[in-house]
């Protein structure tokens, strides 16, 4: 039981810090509107995956992960700079296809619900 609380406060204390770093330490166009949206932790503290979404229409989910694992490294090193821990775990980011999935389908409800209702409307007139 505490080892899993240990792993849920470093995936947080992961997520937070390395959102800050995110936004003040990487140059990169591609990263501006990205962000955590969650962090898994090994039992053994050794290896983070970090799950990300960008919210910017027609980004590129590869790109981003692909720009995000080249710069892993360096991000776990700053990252280790920040924390207060033996050992840093490594990094691995992989894309979060969920929020987008989840506002395609806000949006077909909405078309649908949209589409009800015109047809509703139409037989009460």
């Amino acid at each position: 039981m505490r080892e899993a609380e240990r792993t849920r406060r470093v995936a947080e204390l992961i997520r937070r810090e390395l959102s800050g770093l995110l936004a003040r330490e990487v140059d990169d166009r591609r990263m501006r509107m990205v962000s955590i949206t969650g962090v898994g932790v090994s039992k053994d503290l050794k290896q983070a995956v970090v799950h990300v979404s960008a919210m910017e229409e027609g980004a590129d989910p590869a790109e981003i992960e692909k720009a995000l694992n080249g710069a892993a490294k360096y991000l776990r090193y700053l990252l280790g700079r920040q924390l207060e821990m033996k050992s840093t775990p490594a990094l691995r980011f992989c894309y979060d296809h969920s929020i987008r999935r989840g506002m395609e389908m806000s949006q077909l409800i909405d078309s649908l619900v949209g589409e009800g209702g015109a047809k509703n409307g139409a037989r009460r007139a």
